[in-house]
């Protein structure tokens, strides 16, 4: 392609446009730099200033207009207007001809060069221990995570958006920045900088819209691991899928299975609460047994707990173990199943469902008689509740082959939400393989990275970042595939905007 007249070389200046340091549009650290090249005879192609040529509008107009199209549901002009911005778009003049005006992906093939000004204050970003939900449906403080983590992410497939594995492949770290407190219907609470994208339903389109110009969000009902808990699932484990014996000789708690995985969780369980159970292998199966008569009685005394003793946090634990032991889980379903032999364990079941307001079915299922040889058994039949699949968040598994089986629509999560200003806050943000990840029960976005230096790396044109970011800073506050699309493509990071220009001065013999 060939060079603008009375110029040696372009480069596009690239940078944050929607959220800056210096709260603008991006244009201030674009006029510094383009006044430099200009007198260097390198031209400077500005985005902020050339973006009304695309669409007749300037920056601030253009995001005021993008955000009024997805506040009316005026999608189509919505995603007409982002192509425009990324593909330019073609007129047809009478004298001409045919004209393309170029968008942002010309404006990196024609450059020798791309700068990229970026500063610390350039990112959406969330509250440091807001809790990300990892692939085993553990918690992990924002601020504790780390690249290579695997996490819960959203994606479509087939029309439907599901729940999958997600790798964190960077993790910015923001400093302290002006936030807002976000609370929904399900007693979920996030602090997040009021530009953090989640994701929302209007009509019938899913998209991720800025938190401050939205007011329901897609969310889980979501509780993290605690102590109450932990006991409840034991006591929900025990009382469907355990036996208690006790006479002059014996004073045993037994349960058993085909999977030693699933006795080793239940023994690691029991040994947090100061019991000393043993695994042993009978035949094909295993089985946990606890034999002192003090933790036999500690067990019954728990397993005698009345229901209005439990606390919220017990009667989730319940549920759940109840579906370790006597359940299992489907595509978009959990199932709890229990012989009417058990009136007490479904009786408690449904209670506890009530109770935390969880929706369920039932189904139950004729009595049927079954014979051993020629001896006939009454049969009493069988009862299966049906929860939604959504509330393993609420009452999550602790087997993991469970949990693996994640699947399910998010098509029934929108949430009213309300919105207050709060205290600054030391905040993160992360780069994920699913562009979102799930930060206190809310489905948010993850930060944005430099798109065109990506499209730069792949064409072989040079990056240079100018940014006050140290080098101290630069691991934890930069995405390390931005970086390596900047020393991949040849470019170099520059602390001062002189260093950059007297770079490029030798470089290009300017």
């Amino acid at each position: 392609m060939g060079k603008l007249e009375g110029y040696k070389y372009i480069t596009y200046l690239i940078g944050a446009m929607e959220r800056t340091a210096e709260g603008d549009d991006g244009g201030s650290k674009r006029e510094i730099l383009q006044k430099e090249l200009l007198d260097r005879a390198v031209y400077p192609i500005n985005p902020v200033q050339l973006e009304k040529y695309k669409v007749n509008f300037s920056t601030d107009e253009a995001k005021t207009k993008m955000n009024t199209w997805l506040e009316d549901k005026k999608y189509s002009e919505f995603k007409d207007f982002s192509r425009s911005i990324w593909k330019g778009k073609y007129l047809l003049d009478k004298k001409y001809g045919l004209i393309h005006i170029p968008g942002d992906i010309d404006y990196v093939i024609m450059s020798d060069w791309i700068t990229c000004a970026y500063n610390k204050g350039d990112h959406i970003c969330i509250e440091k221990n807001s809790q990300i939900t990892m692939s085993d449906f553990t918690t992990k403080a924002i601020k504790d995570i780390k690249k290579g983590d695997e996490i819960l992410g959203w994606k479509k497939l087939y029309r439907r958006t599901i729940l999958v594995k997600s790798v964190v492949l960077a993790k910015y770290k923001k400093g302290k920045q002006k936030c807002i407190e976000v609370k929904d219907t399900k007693e979920n609470n996030i602090i997040c900088t009021p530009e953090h994208k989640f994701l929302t339903r209007s009509s019938k389109q899913v998209e991720y819209r800025k938190i401050k110009n939205i007011h329901n969000v897609f969310s889980v009902k979501f509780k993290k691991f605690t102590r109450d808990y932990i006991k409840g699932w034991v006591m929900g484990y025990l009382m469907n899928d355990g036996c208690f014996r006790s006479n002059k000789t014996t004073n045993e708690v037994t349960c058993i299975s085909d999977k030693r995985s699933e006795m080793e969780v239940v023994k690691k369980t029991l040994e947090g609460f100061g019991f000393n159970p043993t695994i042993r292998k009978v035949r094909h199966l295993f089985l946990v047994a606890i034999n002192r008569k003090a933790e036999y009685n500690k067990l019954k005394k728990w397993k005698d707990t009345p229901e209005d003793k439990y606390s919220i946090d017990m009667k989730r634990g319940y549920l759940s173990g109840a579906i370790d032991a006597d359940g299992y889980y489907e595509k978009f379903s959990l199932r709890y199943t229990q012989s009417l032999v058990h009136p007490l364990n479904i009786k408690r079941f449904e209670t506890f469902c009530d109770d935390l307001k969880i929706k369920y079915s039932k189904q139950v299922r004729a009595p049927r008689d079954t014979y051993i040889g020629k001896r006939k058994l009454n049969g009493k039949g069988e009862v299966c509740i049906v929860l939604p699949k959504k509330i393993v968040f609420y009452i999550p598994s602790r087997l993991e082959y469970k949990r693996k089986n994640i699947n399910m629509s998010i098509n029934n999560l929108k949430s009213n939400i309300t919105k207050k200003e709060t205290k600054d806050c030391e905040v993160y943000d992360l780069v994920t393989t699913t562009g979102n990840f799930m930060a206190n029960g809310f489905i948010v976005h993850n930060c944005g990275t430099v798109g065109e230096a990506f499209m730069a790396f792949e064409h072989n044109i040079p990056v240079y970042l100018i940014t006050d970011i140290t080098e101290e800073e630069e691991k934890t506050l930069m995405a390390k595939s931005f970086l390596q699309c900047i020393y991949g493509s040849g470019g170099y990071i520059f602390r001062d905007i002189g260093d950059y220009l007297n770079f490029i001065e030798n470089k290009y013999l300017l």
